[in-house]
């Protein structure tokens, strides 16, 4: 878990290999909207719950896709690292 969580980390900035995520800016997008969304319904309160129930939606697949990138920017440098050597 520790390791996943250093992975996702670093995935959602920008990497060697595979550049910036693309999904942060997205994911910020649709949660501000699940926020405005509460928002109407109830308020201040209601924007909190909307904000954290897209949150619960979303964040758990960024989190996934960026320990992904991390570790796919990882293996291409260890592989650009092998090719080079020998």
């Amino acid at each position: 878990m520790r390791r996943f969580l250093r992975d996702a980390r670093r995935g959602l900035g920008p990497m060697p290999h595979v550049g910036p995520h693309p999904g942060v800016p997205i994911a910020l997008v649709l949660i501000a909207i699940g926020a405005a969304a509460g928002a109407q319904r109830g308020g201040l309160s209601g924007s909190g719950l909307g904000a954290l129930f897209m949150m619960s939606c979303i964040l758990p697949i960024l989190l996934i896709a960026a320990a992904d990138r991390a570790r796919l920017s990882d293996r291409i440098t260890k592989n650009c690292a092998v090719s080079s050597t020998g």
